[in-house]
C-alpha cells in the first residue's frame, strides 16, 4: 500500500498539470503524505495523526484556493536539497561517507576497496541530485508547468530508480566475494538507514 501512493504520486500530480487541476494536485500531495508517514499511521501515532490532519486542512484549503499547482512544486526541489545537503556532507573532512556508514551498519566493517567504492557512489549520488536541482530550477524558469511536470514526475524518478538498480548489480559484479543482501533486504536497509544525518 506505502509503494503504491508513492508511486501513484508522480503520476497524479503530472496529470494535475496536463488538466491543470489543483484538485487533482493536492490529492496527489496527499498521496505522498499518505506514503511518507504510512508506517507510523498504522501505529496511529497521535503526532502523525495531528500532522495528517494539518496536512489535510492545508491541501484542502489550496485547492479550494486554487494554489496547489504551486504548492505542488516544493517536494520536487525539497527533496534533492535535502538529498544533496545529505549525502555531499557525508563527505566532508571527518566524516564518513553515507553509503560506507550504510553498508558498515548493516554488514559489519568493510574491506578497504569496497569502502573506496562507497565512497565514490556517495559522491555520485551527491552528483545526481545537484544535477536534478540545477535541472529543475531551469525547467521551473525557463519551461511551462508541463515541460517542468514531464521531468520532474515522469522522468527523473525512473533514472534515479535505474541507477539504484543498476548500481547494487554492479556492485554485486564488482565484489563477487562480498557477503551482498538480496535486493529486498538491501531495500530494506537502506529505507530504515535513517539518512537525516550526514556521516559520523
Amino acid at each position: 500500500m506505502q509503494l503504491a501512493l508513492l508511486v501513484s504520486y508522480p503520476a497524479l500530480l503530472h496529470l494535475a498539470y496536463m488538466r491543470g487541476s489543483s484538485l487533482l494536485a493536492s490529492l496527489a500531495l496527499g498521496f505522498l503524505v499518505l506514503g511518507i508517514f504510512y508506517k507510523p499511521l498504522r501505529h496511529r501515532n497521535p503526532r502523525v495523526l495531528t500532522a495528517l490532519f494539518i496536512s489535510a486542512l492545508i491541501l484542502g484549503l489550496s485547492a479550494y484556493w486554487q494554489v496547489s499547482l504551486l504548492l505542488a512544486k516544493l517536494p520536487a526541489l525539497f527533496f534533492p536539497v535535502v538529498l544533496f545537503i545529505v549525502f555531499a556532507g557525508s563527505l566532508m573532512p571527518g566524516r564518513e561517507a553515507l553509503v560506507t556508514s550504510i553498508g558498515e551498519n548493516a554488514r559489519g566493517p568493510l574491506s578497504e576497496a569496497m569502502r573506496r567504492y562507497t565512497r565514490f557512489i556517495t559522491k555520485l549520488w551527491a552528483g545526481i541530485f545537484l544535477i536534478i536541482i540545477v535541472f529543475t530550477v531551469l525547467a521551473a524558469g525557463m519551461g511551462g508547468d508541463n515541460i517542468w511536470s514531464l521531468l520532474t514526475n515522469i522522468v527523473i524518478y525512473p533514472l534515479v530508480g535505474i541507477v539504484f538498480v543498476g548500481e547494487f548489480y554492479l556492485r554485486k559484479l564488482l565484489f563477487p566475494d562480498h557477503n551482498h543482501p538480496g535486493f529486498i533486504e538491501y531495500l530494506k536497509i537502506v529505507t530504515s538507514a535513517g539518512i537525516t544525518r550526514p556521516g559520523k
